[in-house]
């Protein structure tokens, strides 16, 4: 049997044809571009793996460990108030430490210090002290035993609770790794505070990873000056007690 199409079905299934050519084209394009696109990454993370342990190997055999990530429930911390314990030292805060023109006069510490992974990248600039606040001893033992490899004295350790240390007034420069929730964030930002009431130094907050930023500038004795890129597209914030105007930044 022939079947008899009329000029006005023909149009009808040609322009149908033609749309499906047009998808299925679209299709493969896409898939094309998705392959190239996971092809990609996946050549990044083997490089990036690769790299990490290339480093990891080189750490075991300085006899130092400030890459290895530690889970909180691995030694005995509730992961809702606190964090894990992972390396943020790389070339993204030095170039941010670049930006701030470090002298011997300044001295910073990280709050929330881990294994000292940032801490050592601070050790590329001319601080006066370099400190760290941790609060597993675990982790501050391992920290500890690093700088000593290091010979790194300028480098302070101190195993403790970061709302109960009474020493803020001895830095101008804080650093944070999103190391805990809002509330405890709150709390150390205020006693950062305290401890500068009365002078007039600058302090300078650089919150890598900023969750809790607005823990931060709702406080009102800070607010943001500068943002900077990360390693994972998280961005660092800079904030500041100053005006921009009157900040060490606008030199």
């Amino acid at each position: 049997m022939v079947l008899h199409l009329t000029p006005r079905l023909q149009n009808c299934f040609a322009v149908e044809g033609f749309l499906f050519l047009v998808r299925c084209s679209k299709h493969i394009q896409l898939e094309k571009s998705m392959k190239a696109a996971i092809s990609r990454l996946c050549r990044k993370l083997t490089i990036k793996t690769f790299s990490r342990k290339t480093k990891l190997m080189l750490e075991r055999f300085k006899g130092v460990d400030f890459l290895t990530v530690i889970q909180p429930e691995e030694i005995g911390y509730d992961p809702h108030v606190v964090y894990r314990s992972s390396p943020s030292g790389n070339k993204y805060l030095i170039q941010l430490l670049k930006d701030i023109s470090v002298t011997n006069a300044d001295s910073i510490i990280d709050i929330g210090s881990g294994k000292g992974s940032a801490m050592r990248s601070m050790l590329k600039f001319p601080f006066a002290e370099i400190a760290g606040i941790e609060l597993s001893e675990q982790i501050a033992a391992i920290a500890i035993n690093n700088f000593k490899k290091l010979r790194a004295n300028r480098c302070h350790v101190f195993s403790c609770d970061a709302t109960a240390f009474q020493n803020y007034g001895h830095y101008n420069m804080f650093y944070f790794y999103n190391p805990f929730p809002a509330d405890i964030m709150s709390e150390v930002i205020c006693k950062i505070d305290e401890s500068a009431r009365g002078s007039d130094k600058e302090i300078l907050i650089i919150y890598n990873n900023p969750v809790y930023h607005d823990s931060i500038i709702s406080f009102g004795a800070f607010s943001k000056v500068k943002e900077y890129p990360d390693e994972w597209g998280n961005q660092i914030f800079l904030y500041s007690n100053k005006s921009l105007e009157h900040s060490r930044l606008n030199r």
